[in-house]
């Protein structure tokens, strides 16, 4: 095949799957949406605060979370900061999370800061946010 290059020409889901109730079904998800960010942005705010220990505690690992911090950034308005920022700091508290952290890199943290500008945020809900991704 003169010309094929090898790259899949991949195109993203026409609609956000539904908020998974199980671990299984976050993977199963995150492996269709991992190469749409801001489709896995939306689908990860649909994912309700108080389900994140169970849905994402044992399997959130580094590269997801910078594809969601991609992924905020391209759905990010002045509606949806405090709900993002609410995701944020409510993903430092899942088990795995300190771990998944440790093994951001200089462009991650940076691409976290900037994130953290395009809003209003109070000074505690930033330092916290700081905090719990070594800002």
């Amino acid at each position: 095949m003169a010309g094929w290059v090898g790259i899949s020409q991949r195109t993203p889901p026409a609609t956000v799957p539904p908020a998974p109730s199980t671990s299984y079904q976050f993977l199963f998800d995150y492996s269709a949406l991992k190469d749409f960010p801001e489709t896995f942005a939306e689908y990860f705010l649909s994912i309700n605060l108080s389900d994140y220990t169970a849905v994402l505690g044992e399997v959130i690992e580094t590269d997801m979370i910078k594809v969601l911090v991609d992924g905020y950034h391209k759905v990010l308005t002045s509606e949806n900061f405090t709900t993002i920022i609410d995701s944020l700091l409510q993903l430092g508290s899942v088990p795995r999370f300190e771990i998944a952290s440790m093994f951001f890199e200089a462009d991650d943290k940076h691409a976290l800061r900037e994130l953290l500008k395009r809003g209003e945020l109070d000074e505690a809900r930033k330092e916290l946010i700081e905090q719990l991704y070594s800002l």
